[in-house]
């Protein structure tokens, strides 16, 4: 009820011109002024939230971008799905699904960190990053179900209607796999942001040059780059790519 009402309240500050942003989330400020403009230019109608954790990014684009359609989740970790579920009983336009999304149908063995944010398919490189110390360690590996984004993009397609869909895919270093299973539903994607790697902290993830050509390869264009994080400044660690669908 709380959250509900406090995000009536920061959509109504927006619409006089004000954005009210607490100083801990400062950083994600230019990210939110941009997908407002951009949601409303592209006319975005859904969101696919790939990689939820807690909740943060449903939270940042009710509160920040004022986004007020629905919102598909997507948490393979099961705590966090639980208790992302019971959240979604103040939002009647939250979908929360407690799988992956990956190359294939599969069942596939995940590593949930220490710090639950870090989970990811992949191994923590610890070699030659100390600032998250043991955030970025295996606490214990869960098997997950996995699914394919074309799958679940035409169910929820039949479900909602939607015509004009957002992608946002936070999978630690795991976003291209996401791809290789999502070929067609990346035709009917207006715009997607994924998360780009300048310094990795996991074994075999791309780099931001390969993240960023393989949309270009799907027809993607950039519109823009926005730190994620501000543990390295002022070097670059990775950033949040905002890209647009040249042919939607």
């Amino acid at each position: 009820m709380l959250r509900s009402f406090k995000w009536k309240m920061l959509r109504l500050i927006g619409r006089h011109g004000y954005q009210v942003i607490p100083s801990w989330r400062a950083l994600e400020g230019g990210l939110g002024l941009h997908l407002r403009r951009l949601f409303e230019k592209k006319q975005v109608d859904f969101v696919f939230d790939v990689g939820a954790n807690e909740g943060q990014y449903h939270d940042f684009l009710r509160e920040f971008v004022g986004f007020e359609g629905v919102i598909a989740s997507f948490e393979p970790n099961a705590d966090l799905a639980r208790m992302l579920q019971q959240r979604s009983t103040e939002d009647p336009k939250w979908r929360v699904f407690g799988i992956a999304l990956g190359p294939a149908e599969s069942v596939a063995d995940f590593n949930v960190m220490e710090d639950k944010q870090f989970s990811s398919f992949l191994t923590p490189d610890l070699s030659g990053l100390s600032v998250f110390g043991n955030q970025n360690r295996v606490a214990e590996v869960r098997s997950v179900q996995v699914r394919t984004l074309n799958d679940v993009f035409a169910e929820l397609q039949r479900d909602h209607g939607f015509r004009r869909p957002y992608l946002k895919l936070d999978t630690q270093g795991f976003d291209l796999e996401v791809v290789k299973g999502a070929a067609s539903a990346l035709t009917e994607v207006v715009a997607l942001q994924t998360e780009a790697s300048v310094k990795p902290i996991y074994k075999q993830m791309p780099d931001y040059k390969k993240t960023i050509e393989t949309f270009q390869g799907h027809g993607f264009e950039l519109s823009g780059m926005f730190s994620v994080t501000d543990e390295c400044f002022p070097t670059l660690l990775e950033f949040d790519c905002v890209m647009v669908n040249s042919r939607r």
